[in-house]
């Protein structure tokens, strides 16, 4: 029988009706991978701009995705939470020119850094946007930005009279073997 409780996934084994024993595990949310963050800030301040056609919001996203991933920190890492503010200044003929602040959190090991980038060449003033994206949750973060949600980390937590060492059979192994 399996049940889920708090967070928690209890499977309980039954012999003859009798629960014999009972295992515990806990559920985990994979940490965001550098891809996904750099997708997710990427969307979020290509959607703030209101009035773009498909094909500049895709360009936009992409050219800010390829500047996030000038930085070492946004390459094969992950992070369970992180915090970014953005700045972006766009207009005219279609140019921007943006700015984004990050604080990256590996389970308590902060990497702060600061990247930009543009499209274009500005030629006035244009219109200026901001922005922040707060820690939360990786799966929230996850369907906020349309990204697919990866099957949770199952972590079993030992029963009280386990050791965690396995004992082999005394002689199970032949001389030979070696």
């Amino acid at each position: 029988m399996r049940e889920q409780q708090d967070g928690f996934l209890r499977t309980t084994i039954a012999v003859q009706g009798e629960p014999v024993s009972t295992t515990q595990a806990l559920k985990v949310p994979m940490p965001l991978t550098s891809d996904e963050i750099k997708t997710g800030i990427s969307v979020r301040i290509s959607n703030s701009i209101e009035g773009l056609t498909e094909t500049l919001r895709t360009e936009l996203r992409d050219a800010i995705w390829k500047s996030l991933g000038q930085t070492c920190s946004l390459n094969r890492m992950s992070y369970s939470k992180f915090r970014a503010e953005w700045r972006l200044s766009c207009g005219g003929a279609f140019w921007a020119v943006w700015v984004v602040d990050y604080e990256l959190d590996d389970f308590g090991r902060l990497v702060t850094g600061s990247i930009g980038g543009s499209i274009g060449d500005a030629e006035d003033d244009g219109d200026r946007f901001t922005g922040v994206i707060e820690p939360q949750p990786p799966d929230q973060f996850r369907r906020e930005t349309q990204q697919p949600i990866p099957q949770p980390q199952v972590i079993k937590q030992r029963r009280e009279n386990e050791t965690g060492i396995t004992k082999s059979i005394r002689g199970s192994r032949k001389v030979g073997d070696l």
